[in-house]
C-alpha cells in the first residue's frame, strides 16, 4: 500500500506541470507573478481610463475553465483602444492555478 501511495503521489506531482494555465515560469509550490505583455497593436495616444480582466482557472489539474484572451478582457470593460496589457499568474502547486490577462485602455 505504501508503494502504491508513493507512486500515485509521484505521478500527481509529475503531471501537475501539465495543468499550467499560463506559460509563466513558477518557482516553488506557491507562485504569484505579474508582468507587462510585449507591446503590439498598442495605442499610446489613448487615455488609460478602463481596465478589463479575463481569467482561466485550473483545479487539481483535472478541470480547467475560462477565457483569458485579450478580446474577452476588452469585451468585459468595453475597451475599444488598448493602451497596454498586463498578465498575472497565481498558482498553488497543482491544486489551484489562475492565469489572467488585464487590458487597459479606453
Amino acid at each position: 500500500m505504501k508503494k502504491f501511495s508513493l507512486i500515485c503521489l509521484s505521478l500527481i506531482v509529475l503531471l501537475s506541470s501539465c495543468a499550467r494555465t499560463s506559460n509563466e515560469v513558477a518557482v516553488g509550490f506557491y507562485s504569484k507573478i505579474k508582468d507587462r505583455a510585449p507591446s503590439q497593436n498598442i495605442d499610446n495616444s489613448v487615455p488609460n481610463s478602463k481596465k478589463g480582466e479575463a481569467c482561466v482557472k485550473s483545479y487539481l489539474g483535472l478541470y480547467t475553465a475560462g477565457d483569458s484572451s485579450v478580446e474577452k478582457a476588452k469585451e468585459v470593460a468595453q475597451i475599444k483602444k488598448v493602451t497596454h496589457i498586463d498578465r498575472s499568474f497565481e498558482g498553488f502547486g497543482f491544486i489551484y492555478q489562475e492565469g489572467c490577462t488585464i487590458v487597459h485602455g479606453n
